[in-house]
């Protein structure tokens, strides 16, 4: 058998031809086996309902919590006044109006790692401004 390489040809005896298609054969079953490995990321439970106070700046602990979070976790908002760190701290900006009930999508993304897949969890809280 022969191959070609750049302008020459190189003859290939039947072991390497062989052996070339036992390295395609055992990376494609390492792929195969990275991808199974890969567990489920995170549990991430969130406060039905917080309250915050119009006048002044509000910081809620733990209005979402992240657990057991592999990679690196980012957490986004619908409404802008109203925000959240990836530790799962809510922030609500000074004026919301008075008694108005707004509810809040949180999205938050734990990018995973070598053994732990990507996963994107949504919850709604519901922030009531006193």
């Amino acid at each position: 058998f022969s191959r070609m390489y750049g302008n020459s040809c190189v003859n290939l005896d039947v072991t390497e031809l062989e052996l070339e298609k036992n390295r395609k054969k055992f990376n494609k079953e390492m792929e195969e086996f990275s991808n199974q490995k890969k567990e489920e990321n995170d549990k991430v439970t969130a406060k039905k309902t917080v309250k915050a106070k119009a006048k002044k700046k509000t910081v809620i602990k733990k209005a979402v919590k992240i657990k057991k979070a592999k990679g690196k976790v980012t957490c986004k908002t619908n409404n802008k006044k109203i925000k959240v760190n990836k530790k799962g701290t809510m922030t609500v900006a000074k004026g919301l109006k008075k008694g108005k009930t707004y509810k809040v999508k949180v999205k938050v993304t734990a990018k995973g790692n070598s053994n732990y897949k990507k996963k994107t969890v949504s919850k709604t809280v519901k922030v009531k401004v006193k």
